[in-house]
């Protein structure tokens, strides 16, 4: 049977989210739940960084994602809005979102 590999990041996130769930892992599972968070966290900085982006433009304050109706007003808002909402939306990736922003904050 053939393994199929190319899976959506959403699905990506899921499996490095049951892997957390394991304690005692085994060396293996220690270095597949690595290589997880290797491949997922890309997407999220890009994802943040076009969030980030998007509300400058369209003069919405970057500190904290704005609410999906706010967005879903601009165009190109409702394309974010489902980007957002594959990643769990935005009360998921609030915290994530906020250190990235003190982190841009920080660099500047």
């Amino acid at each position: 049977m053939k393994l199929q590999l190319d899976w959506h990041t959403k699905y990506w996130k899921q499996l490095k989210e049951e892997l957390e769930k394991i304690e005692n892992k085994s060396l293996i599972l220690d270095m597949f739940y690595e290589e997880l968070k290797d491949l997922t966290a890309p997407y999220e900085y890009n994802l943040f960084k076009e969030i980030h982006e998007f509300q400058l433009k369209n003069n919405l304050s970057p500190r904290i994602i704005a609410s999906m109706r706010t967005l879903s007003k601009f165009q190109g808002g409702h394309a974010l809005v489902k980007k957002i909402g594959n990643e769990g939306g935005a009360l998921q990736l609030k915290s994530a979102y906020e250190e990235y922003i003190n982190n841009l904050m920080v660099s500047k």
